[in-house]
């Protein structure tokens, strides 16, 4: 199960690099609103990217390796527990990498005038932009991505109100 979110993170940081794109988006570079030469959301892509990567090494099997134990008259251990733990890991990086892509797409949705209630993604950009903060200047993003992370968070258990 580890291994089928990591498809899912990388497609996630691809998309935030169309995001970030202005021959993709018509907006401007990084989804940046300044002089020239600022940075928007450009530091998400390292943020998603470090995601993709920890899951990367997270998601492979955890059961490779290979113990003796109980003093030579046992020869197997099964590293559940750690694929366990590693499983809480994956699910840690992959809610990180997808508030980067929701930080980002509600950013651009914003700046291309936003989304009707009536669209099919207006519920989810009304979640997002109440949680996020509409400020485009060049900034920390961490509480955005804090922001967005536990909206995800509320979303993946059901809840449907910021």
């Amino acid at each position: 199960a580890r291994a089928a979110v990591y498809p899912v993170a990388e497609l996630s940081a691809a998309r935030l690099g169309d995001l970030v794109d202005p021959d993709f988006t018509g907006l401007a570079a990084f989804l940046a609103d300044g002089p020239p030469g600022s940075s928007g959301v450009m530091a998400l892509e390292y943020v998603a990217q470090d995601g993709v990567a920890s899951l990367r090494h997270t998601t492979l099997p955890a059961t490779l390796g290979s113990a003796v134990i109980s003093r030579g008259l046992e020869d197997h251990a099964s590293y559940s527990t750690h694929a366990a733990r590693l499983a809480t890991v994956c699910v840690s990086a992959l809610r990180t990498v997808l508030a980067t892509e929701l930080v980002a797409a509600a950013r651009a949705v914003a700046m291309d005038g936003g989304l009707p209630a009536s669209h099919p993604l207006g519920t989810a950009y009304t979640q997002a932009a109440a949680v996020l903060d509409p400020l485009t200047a060049d900034r920390s993003l961490s509480a955005d991505l804090a922001a967005a992370e536990g909206l995800l968070a509320r979303l993946g258990h059901g809840h449907r109100r910021p």
